[in-house]
């Protein structure tokens, strides 16, 4: 039986990607790892949840990216191939200028999914004409 380098907490989800080539597990330590199914090695760790990571999911449109979702009731889209969050929607903040208000008791996410059906409605050109993914995101990691 093949074995992966071990999380130093409960593991929660593993997912594999759609390309068959990498899998992905979620821990109680907040933690996302990426390993190789090929050779069992560890790619990649990365912890943008401050709690507990309860789900985690490939978007079919965008392989290196990973939703994912935990009990510090964020979902956090992150490009496993560089480390970094590529959109993180906090549910523990309200804008109070907006007139749709949620509340969340107790706050989390306990599960996240994705669409085998994706579609991008907004391209920058000068990010695809770079060789960009066509989707731009401000500094604090907001989509345009």
């Amino acid at each position: 039986v093949p074995s992966f380098s071990p999380h130093s907490a409960e593991v929660n989800q593993i997912v594999i990607d759609p390309s068959g080539e990498k899998i992905a597990a979620c821990d109680d330590s907040g933690e996302v790892r990426l390993y190789s199914v090929a050779d069992h090695s560890l790619l990649r760790t990365v912890k943008k949840h401050t709690n507990i990571v309860s789900s985690i999911a490939f978007r079919p449109d965008r392989p290196s990216d990973l939703v994912s979702g935990g009990m510090d009731a964020r979902v956090v889209i992150t490009n496993m191939a560089k480390g970094k969050p590529r959109h993180v929607v906090d549910f523990n903040t309200v804008d109070a200028s907006s007139q749709a208000q949620q509340t969340f008791n107790p706050p989390l996410v306990h599960c996240v999914a994705t669409s085998s059906v994706c579609t991008r409605t907004q391209e920058t050109s000068a990010d695809t004409e770079e060789g960009g993914d066509g989707v731009g995101s401000d500094a604090d990691g907001s989509m345009e």
